[in-house]
């Protein structure tokens, strides 16, 4: 489905954020412009999906637990770039999704932790956006953000008060001679996916990725400048 209704809530969201919020955004040269790309963030609220959103170039596909989609919010779910996911196991009809909305030149937003820490710290993450990186090759945009996890009612969409920190980081990809979904090369680009996010995050929001941000990376390389015009 096209994400008709994306460009609309969008719009709304940014304004009330604007309102509301005292929002710092550092780091906006490194979003790519255009062009396929994975965009991933840590996860403190229900707030974070249309904050993250509203930095993408264009409007991103994403992925929702599938507990979400019930009548009615699946109506606005859906039109706004929104698909199932099934936390439970790894679902590979999900992931096939991703990687067709991709593949269209779209961006996709994932939350690597694949639940929402409210603000204890990065918890450990699942695999599922390192298999996209390695299969796809497009260039990952780690995202942190602090201080949405006071946001967790959907109702703080239209009054999203209180200081928001976000950082955007260099874009990166995986390195040519590691793009095989084999299971060591798909942990070492999971822990340097969570561990490139953990470095731009104040240190109590590192959680399980605290002693990561001193290491070299072995599976991962920035890109030489990030794909398409950048966004200002």
């Amino acid at each position: 489905m096209r994400p008709w209704l994306f460009p609309i809530c969008n719009g709304i969201f940014r304004t009330t954020l604007r309102m509301f919020s005292d929002l710092e955004v550092e780091g906006r040269e490194n979003m790519p412009g255009s062009g396929p790309m994975i965009i991933v963030s840590n996860h403190l609220s229900n707030l974070d999906p249309p904050i993250v959103a509203s930095l993408a170039p264009s409007a991103p596909a994403f992925l929702a637990k599938k507990e979400l989609f019930i009548f009615p919010l699946n109506l606005f779910l859906l039109p706004y770039g929104a698909y199932p996911l099934d936390r439970s196991r790894a679902d590979m009809k999900a992931l096939g999704w991703a990687r067709q909305q991709l593949e269209s030149g779209r961006p996709v937003l994932l939350f690597p932790e694949g639940t929402r820490s409210r603000g204890q710290g990065l918890l450990k993450a699942k695999a599922g956006a390192a298999l996209l990186a390695v299969e796809s090759g497009v260039p990952v945009v780690p995202v942190a953000i602090a201080g949405s996890e006071k946001h967790q009612s959907l109702l703080r969409l239209f009054a999203p008060t209180g200081n928001l920190d976000i950082k955007i980081g260099r874009p990166f990809v995986v390195k040519a001679e590691h793009r095989s979904p084999e299971r060591r090369v798909l942990v070492g680009v999971t822990g340097e996916i969570m561990d490139r996010i953990a470095r731009l995050l104040p240190e109590g929001y590192r959680g399980v990725y605290s002693d990561l941000a001193d290491l070299p990376y072995k599976f991962t390389e920035d890109t030489v400048q990030p794909a398409g015009e950048r966004v200002g």
